[in-house]
């Protein structure tokens, strides 16, 4: 019976670790990503999201907080914290969230940081 115990709590520790991002303990993942954060301020992108966009939250998450600080973010909610409705209305941005890089509006809905780095042109690491 004790040895079940240990056993689960062992599991229960492990899944935890998994499901926590233990990545982000990657130096190489962190600096990857601040790569490509630097990369997308270098071309002007923009995050196009809203406050309660929980895909939007997501893509702040993978970039993590340092990396995504780096970025221009753009609140399109008119209820939002230093909001820019009338910016992505003119830009017809109804998807959440879209990004603009050289012009152009991409993933728009979301997308990997992979595809961030592919639209981009983004040649540096890629331990995301």
């Amino acid at each position: 019976m004790l040895k079940a115990k240990k056993l689960a709590a062992i599991g229960s520790v492990l899944l935890l670790v998994m499901t926590t991002g233990c990545s982000s303990l990657n130096p190489a993942r962190k600096e990857s990503k601040l790569a490509l954060a630097k990369h997308l301020k270098e071309q002007n992108a923009k995050m196009y999201g809203t406050y309660w966009c929980v895909t939007c939250e997501g893509q702040k998450r993978w970039f993590g907080k340092e990396a995504f600080s780096q970025l221009t973010y753009i609140e399109c909610d008119p209820a939002g914290e230093k909001q820019q409705a009338n910016l992505c209305r003119q830009l017809n941005i109804t998807r959440f969230p879209t990004w603009e890089i050289g012009g152009k509006l991409y993933c728009q809905g979301g997308c990997s940081l992979g595809e961030l780095a592919d639209v981009s042109g983004y040649k540096g690491p890629r331990e995301f």
